[in-house]
């Protein structure tokens, strides 16, 4: 999980992306940067079995408080115990395109291999009719839910620059961090996408989610091999007791499994199909 590594990165990286949006308010009105959703646009959202008992409003939630917020990418406390916590969703490719869950591969097997004993869970596996019923045993039960937002949204567009992808705002933030040396001769995108070092994206993602414009950012998963995923942040409050996001609507639910091989497999359930036809 990536952690607030470099102080003078974030500091840079927050301070020139609080001054792009101070002075560029004309700017900003560019559909390639304030992004408008409309209700009904579908996002997903990965729960384990440790923030979800089955039901939906718990993965609606933000589990952290700000204090305990330390490895997210795009949101969580500053060095100076400030910032934001934050909802992150994934969204579908545009048209026919595959969409790609790159966060749910990689924190499925994170979470599988840190279980001090990973759940056992017996599929009955799909056959033809009049065949024998088997039964697979595989490691580790998780969900992949389906939500409709409920309101129009306005976010602002985070993606990473790149040949097939406009994003006008982060290359004007690249063309202003580009070079300086707290950045210690690596370029803004490797910054971006840096596996362990959150600094450039916390301080980018913080100066957004703390402006009152937008009810979301855009961007780019860092764990997407072509760069094609997106996900979205929602800025909201959190901690164990705090309430659910209430602005998105549950429309079913879908089980994930990790095998035997460590392969993943996805599967929708007899307890899916009651569970989403009871919504």
């Amino acid at each position: 999980m990536p952690k607030l590594l470099s102080t003078d990165v974030y500091k840079r990286a927050f301070d020139v992306t609080y001054d792009l949006l101070s002075g560029s308010k004309a700017e900003l009105l560019d559909p390639e940067i304030t992004l408008k959703f409309t209700p009904g646009t579908a996002t997903y959202r990965y729960s384990s079995k440790t923030v979800s008992d089955g039901g939906e409003s718990n993965t609606r939630k933000v589990w952290r408080s700000l204090a305990n917020d330390v490895d997210n990418r795009w949101s969580g406390i500053d060095p100076n115990g400030g910032g934001v916590t934050g909802l992150y969703l994934a969204l579908e490719n545009e048209g026919i395109l595959h969409t790609e869950f790159s966060e749910l591969v990689h924190y499925q097997q994170d979470e599988n291999e840190k279980a001090e004993s990973p759940t056992v869970v017996r599929l009955q596996k799909y056959a033809k009719a009049g065949s024998p019923v088997e039964l697979e045993v595989v490691d580790n039960l998780f969900f992949m839910w389906l939500f409709f937002t409920t309101k129009p949204l306005t976010g602002i567009n985070l993606d990473i620059p790149h040949p097939n992808n406009s994003s006008p705002f982060m290359k004007r933030v690249f063309m202003k961090i580009a070079g300086h040396t707290s950045l210690k001769g690596s370029t803004p995108e490797q910054w971006y996408l840096h596996d362990k070092d959150a600094s450039f994206c916390r301080g980018v993602g913080n100066a957004c989610l703390s402006d009152h414009r937008f009810d979301f950012i855009r961007v780019t998963s860092a764990r997407s091999a072509d760069l094609s995923a997106r996900n979205i942040v929602i800025p909201h409050v959190g901690g164990p007791k705090t309430e659910p996001y209430p602005s998105l609507n549950c429309m079913g639910r879908s089980s994930f499994f990790i095998k035997k091989d460590g392969t993943i497999d996805a599967q929708t359930t007899e307890a899916d199909k009651v569970f989403t036809g009871a919504l």
